[in-house]
């Protein structure tokens, strides 16, 4: 599967803050869900969706940095996705992303109270230290950002990670980031609604 297989926008007016369109049918448009265009190259405009006219199959698109509009032509078509599976195709479609192989290390893991009681835990680094309770090698794995593999600790030992941090299992990097495929995404959640 490829973004030519995706759902598209179709752009008919361009305002200072929005777009507007018609878009294929598809159980990923709702008034306030936020969705990605597919300008290319792996790269995503994300928008927050508005005045959904579903009979109509129209919206109005609206990023959170409106000057991303640039990336947009009246009249051109764009595949989209809603966020969920839209951000995991960003990894895989990105061709500007850096992928390296590496053996998942342990680090601290600082700990630290949140709302309700519960206790929230992140890697530790110099500036989070400070006054939290750290555990020493607390930090033992990471999960597969597209299928949520455990690397590390009780899962594979090697994955691949970009320069954000995120970490892809081997399978999914062989699977999907290679071949540039969006396979990983259910087939049953591009279908519109009346398919």
């Amino acid at each position: 599967m490829s973004p030519s297989d995706l759902p598209r926008f179709a752009v008919s007016d361009k305002f200072s803050a929005s777009c507007k369109g018609r878009f294929d049918a598809s159980t990923w448009i709702g008034d306030g869900w936020i969705v990605g265009l597919y300008v290319s190259a792996g790269r995503f405009l994300w928008c927050r969706i508005e005045d959904v006219n579903q009979e109509a199959q129209t919206c109005s698109f609206c990023p959170e940095d409106p000057t991303e509009l640039s990336a947009l032509i009246v009249g051109e078509s764009y595949p989209f996705m809603e966020w969920y599976w839209g951000s995991r195709a960003e990894l895989a479609l990105d061709e500007g992303r850096v992928w390296h192989r590496k053996t998942f290390q342990a680090v601290d893991m600082v700990v630290y109270p949140s709302e309700g009681g519960c206790r929230m835990a992140i890697p530790a680094t110099p500036e989070n230290k400070d006054g939290q309770e750290v555990i020493p090698g607390g930090w033992d794995h990471e999960h597969c950002e597209i299928c949520n593999q455990k690397i590390g600790f009780g899962g594979e030992p090697e994955g691949y990670v970009d320069d954000s941090k995120s970490w892809i299992c081997e399978g999914c990097y062989r699977d999907y980031v290679v071949p540039r495929s969006l396979a990983f995404v259910p087939s049953s959640d591009i279908l519109s609604p009346s398919e």
